[in-house]
């Protein structure tokens, strides 16, 4: 096992690795107090509940999405097929779905996303949490 451990610290040293998406992260900034989530896994799923701002009743609120997704990485790029699971108005309709290409930046720590479709003016900046 020693052996294995040290083989792979030297491919990193002479080759170097890539950090990975994989993991759980949150958004650098919040909407009205509530940031958002992604729990990306090695398998290529992904859960993400995103909120934006808006007005329910005359009343500012943070109006929550929920999102399962698949991902696929190459380098320090990701992809992420987001499908929408639930919306603050109840159901899903097919404009929610997007995809957000992903580059992580500052050595892993900071994954930033653009979305498309709907989102494509949303900042997707996430940290690891």
């Amino acid at each position: 096992m020693q052996r294995i451990i040290t083989i792979a610290m030297l491919g990193c040293a002479l080759w170097g690795c890539s950090e990975s998406a994989a993991g759980d992260w949150q958004s650098s900034q919040d909407v009205l107090g509530q940031r958002n989530v992604l729990s990306a896994q090695v398998s290529g799923e992904a859960q993400a509940t995103l909120f934006i701002d808006m007005m329910d009743q005359g009343q500012r609120v943070a109006g929550r999405f929920e999102f399962d997704a698949m991902w696929l990485e190459e380098s320090e790029r990701s992809e992420f097929d987001m499908d929408c699971r639930r919306t603050p108005f109840g159901e899903c309709e097919g404009a929610d779905d997007f995809r957000m290409d992903c580059r992580l930046e500052e050595e892993g720590a900071v994954l930033n996303c653009d979305g498309d479709g709907r989102w494509s003016e949303y900042i997707f900046s996430w940290s690891r949490q």
